[in-house]
């Protein structure tokens, strides 16, 4: 979702971004989600505009309309002057069939019946097509609006000794069919084959 963020070259989730992902045969992509003030389901990663666009609107409570009006590509580099900012639908139409999409949902289970059917309506494919998510109550009702689709969960595993147990626990409630951490964390080959078996 960065788009070369270190390469300067495009900025985070925008087409621009994934379309360079493509071009450079990227397996896949993520992209971030929230829930605009109308019920859009719009990419972006923070909760306010603020970092990508300069006025700080925040996304939950701003409609659709003022979002899509904002530039989000000139502060990164003058050939991205009036990128704009994407809707779910806007990604999947770009989206080649053989490639894989990450869907980081970033509001809560509110953006989930809103989600659900723009991908029936975009006919979008459950094998490619993977929702994740901090939040488990947000994997669950994932799991039970789209049951098609894989939902995992993702966890920094912090002090992952002292809480694995409790790791454990939230997985397993959450009903997620996959688990993404740091690459850092301090995970044991028989913890994991443990979580793989159930």
């Amino acid at each position: 979702h960065r788009g070369e963020h270190d390469n300067r070259r495009v900025f985070e989730n925008t087409l621009a971004a994934f379309k360079l992902a493509w071009h450079e045969n990227a397996d896949g992509i993520e992209g971030d989600f929230h829930l605009s003030a109308d019920g859009e389901v719009v990419c972006i990663h923070d909760t306010d505009t603020r970092r990508v666009a300069g006025p700080k609107l925040i996304v939950a409570q701003t409609p659709w309309k003022e979002l899509a009006a904002l530039d989000v590509g000139s502060w990164k580099s003058p050939a991205f002057k009036n990128e704009r900012i994407p809707r779910l639908a806007d990604v999947l139409d770009i989206l080649p069939s053989h490639k894989w999409f990450f869907l980081e949902i970033k509001a809560g289970p509110e953006i989930v019946a809103p989600i659900r059917r723009i991908l029936e309506a975009k006919h979008a494919d459950p094998a490619r097509v993977i929702l994740i998510s901090f939040d488990t109550k947000v994997v669950q009702a994932c799991r039970k609006e789209l049951p098609a689709y894989q939902a995992h969960w993702i966890s920094t595993l912090k002090d992952f000794d002292a809480k694995r147990g409790d790791y454990e626990r939230q997985l397993a409630e959450s009903g997620a069919r996959g688990l993404q951490f740091e690459a850092k964390a301090a995970v044991d080959p028989a913890w994991l084959g443990k979580l793989r078996e159930q």
